[in-house]
């Protein structure tokens, strides 16, 4: 994947996004994250590295729940290419701000950012949400090692070894569709019964190119693997 269709692929997720109503902030951020959140990255735990997201911006894609969603993908050069798309979900027992308004009778439509204070201090006392799921996909030809360190893979949740093998290079718009079917299934059907969204959904993995036999070989092909 070249980083022309990758940030073409970016734009057409917000857009898609944005069509369906699940988009409430975008930004690009290159794959530059604070220190801070680096930082916490590596310490594992949710909360902290959730929050120093949302406090220093380090996300390319803020979604209706306050879910967020990180891209990065460098290629100095081809071996040293990596790519790394993340998804963490709201880590908070709460509905989101249109659901609280919604349940009081109200609408965003109606009063806005009106009620936002009283909600972010809804959210400062909220249990939280155990459930709260980290999706993240990575891509690095320098650590790959044949059926024990796929190339390309997905990580879910934090704190284990679990990689789940992927014979495509991932666009970020394939990373976006896996995960709203995967978190947000209560909402797909409503998804797909939305032309723009079907017609997305139904090109997208064919605009996923095959790894090469480099970084994905025949000793890869005898484990279980996305394909």
């Amino acid at each position: 994947m070249k980083v022309s269709s990758y940030q073409v692929s970016v734009r057409q997720l917000k857009h898609l996004l944005k069509k369906i109503d699940l988009l409430k902030a975008g930004y690009d951020k290159k794959g530059l994250f604070s220190a801070d959140f680096l930082n916490q990255s590596k310490k594992g735990n949710y909360i902290d590295i959730y929050t120093t997201a949302i406090r220093n911006f380090d996300y390319d894609i803020l979604l209706f729940d306050d879910s967020i969603i990180q891209f990065s993908y460098r290629d100095s050069s081809a071996a040293k290419k990596t790519i790394r798309y993340a998804y963490y979900q709201f880590p908070f027992d709460i509905p989101s701000y249109k659901d609280y308004l919604k349940e009081s009778g109200l609408s965003y439509d109606e009063v806005g950012d009106y009620f936002l204070e009283a909600y972010d201090q809804e959210v400062a006392e909220a249990e939280i949400n155990s459930r709260a799921l980290a999706i993240r996909y990575d891509f690095s030809l320098r650590e790959y090692s044949p059926a024990s360190h796929p190339a390309s893979h997905f990580h879910l949740g934090l704190n284990n070894d679990l990689r789940l093998p992927i014979a495509y290079y991932l666009t970020p718009m394939m990373f976006g569709i896996f995960t709203l079917k995967q978190v947000y299934y209560e909402r797909w059907n409503i998804f797909m019964a939305n032309t723009f969204f079907r017609r997305t959904f139904e090109k997208c993995k064919g605009d996923c190119k095959k790894l090469e036999e480099l970084c994905f070989n025949e000793s890869d092909k005898k484990e279980l693997y996305f394909y």
